[in-house]
């Protein structure tokens, strides 16, 4: 590759993307130009922040083509001219490397929500216990539960679209683990965390518990009113199915 076009290598070098071949002939360039190094050493904050981001999945070809087909054309009408006029067009360069770093995070980020939204259950790595739907008084279904296994204790999902909206100075809702034999006089349960709906009253909030849901295999979400009282005070407005 000429000289003039190995200029264009920083970002790829800096993401780590060059052939073994290309990189070792980068790397023998950069030993001797300073203008490499000092846009490497600006890149490279953003690339290793990239690198703890992104998913481990690849960059799309096409984007990485594209990215770095833009970045040529930003830069080739600089990299042959004469010193002088190299050292004025360094700041565009850098933009356009910045901008492709840029561009490829954004995507990174973008394709690792993607990820989490396809396969959710991925999020929280462990082994799924409960799967359940959660029915309200009448007996319909409001919402669902879902209790997976992880090394911190059961993590607890909960979603519904059927929760009054409450005055947060005056009650909340609190989730908990019931095993038979659970009444009001002898209680028999495991708070596993409290919540509110947001202001649309939607619900969907993971709540941590140490509990082995084998001995408490009932989960219910009760209106508590906020007297300090950590005992279940409040009537049932959810039950799993």
């Amino acid at each position: 590759m000429p000289d003039g076009d190995i200029h264009t290598d920083v970002a790829a070098y800096a993401l780590d993307l060059l052939a073994p071949g290309e990189k070792a002939s980068f790397e023998q360039h950069l030993a001797g130009c300073e203008s490499c190094r000092e846009e490497l050493a600006e890149l490279a904050p953003t690339a290793r922040a990239l690198a703890l981001t992104a998913p481990r999945d690849e960059a799309p070809v096409d984007l990485q083509a594209r990215t770095f087909m833009a970045i040529e054309r930003e830069a080739g009408s600089s990299v042959m001219a004469p010193a002088a006029t190299a050292r004025a067009a360094r700041p565009r360069r850098r933009l356009a490397l910045r901008l492709a770093l840029g561009g490829l995070a954004v995507a990174a980020v973008i394709g690792a929500a993607l990820i989490g939204v396809r396969f959710g259950e991925e999020r929280t790595p462990g082994t799924r216990e409960i799967e359940t739907a959660l029915v309200g008084p009448d007996g319909a279904e409001a919402g669902s539960a879902l209790v997976t296994a992880t090394g911190i204790g059961r993590i607890v999902r909960l979603e519904s679209r059927a929760l009054p909206v409450l005055d947060n100075d005056e009650e909340f809702y609190e989730a908990w683990f019931v095993a038979p034999g659970d009444t009001p006089e002898e209680p028999n349960r495991v708070s596993a965390g409290t919540f509110h709906p947001d202001a649309e009253g939607r619900t969907d909030v993971r709540l941590t518990a140490a509990v082995v849901p084998a001995n408490y295999p009932v989960l219910s979400v009760t209106r508590e009113p906020r007297d300090g009282d950590p005992n279940a005070a409040g009537r049932e407005v959810l039950r799993s199915d």
